[in-house]
């Protein structure tokens, strides 16, 4: 396996990486919304 190879596939992990944070970060910003609408 080359550098370039191995470089491309560090900025895949780290793509990947940031796509699950934001998938798991996401239901976080709007649970506060959700609540206040549930509590109407």
């Amino acid at each position: 396996m080359d550098d370039k190879q191995r470089k491309a596939n560090q900025r895949v992990a780290i793509i990947l990486g940031l796509i699950a944070l934001a998938a798991m970060a996401y239901p976080f910003f709007f649970l506060p919304d959700i609540l206040a609408g549930a509590g109407k």
